[in-house]
């Protein structure tokens, strides 16, 4: 596969929310605001790109049984250090992001695409496709629930009393639906779903 083409499965044909269904929770959790849908997302993509990094300069010393220890070891190390930059520059975009951003280090898609085994420069390309195309969902997510349950756009308001705001849709049972109808838009668009697996 070319590295085009493996960019771009993260972006569309394999996204981590849409078509795996996995990194879920922070999808529910902060995307009430489309802005912390951005940050979350660019974190996870940061945090993804420097472990894998860190795997492509060791998987020489390392033996795979070994490797797993030092994913986790990488993972851990980049999300303190992005939570302690972001405490000390940005105080108020931690509180915003509150447990999530920690939980960047055991994110389900993050540890899946580690274990994915590939050449290092797909592996690279791989890890900004997935993180970009997790990004761009979480920021939809968050715009919808935004605008929907807010009747903001990235902080914005847009709805000056002539509509009521649906407050649901700023919750975690709104994001629920938001997610699900969102899947179901990508499943009909690409062609899938529906599937029954013997």
């Amino acid at each position: 596969m070319s590295l085009r083409r493996t960019f771009i499965k993260g972006l569309w044909r394999e996204n981590p929310i849409l078509r795996l269904a996995i990194g879920l929770v922070p999808a529910l959790g902060i995307t009430h605001l489309a802005l912390n849908g951005v940050y979350l997302g660019l974190a996870t993509t940061i945090v993804l790109l420097a472990a894998v990094l860190v795997k492509i300069l060791v998987s020489e010393f390392v033996s795979k049984d070994v490797g797993v220890f030092v994913d986790l070891a990488s993972l851990t190390i980049f999300t303190t250090l992005l939570y302690r930059l972001t405490g000390n520059y940005q105080p108020e975009l931690l509180v915003q992001l509150g447990i999530y951003l920690p939980l960047v280090a055991v994110n389900g898609f993050v540890l899946q695409r580690l274990s994915v085994d590939q050449p290092p420069s797909a592996r690279i390309m791989d890890a900004l496709g997935m993180g970009l195309g997790y990004t761009a969902v979480l920021t939809v997510i968050g715009i919808i629930r935004e605008f929907v349950g807010l009747g903001q756009f990235f902080g914005t308001a847009v709805l000056n009393g002539s509509l009521t705001p649906f407050s649901l849709a700023a919750t975690v049972p709104g994001g629920f639906v938001i997610v699900g109808l969102l899947i179901a838009l990508y499943n009909a668009l690409s062609g899938r779903g529906g599937e029954i697996d013997e």
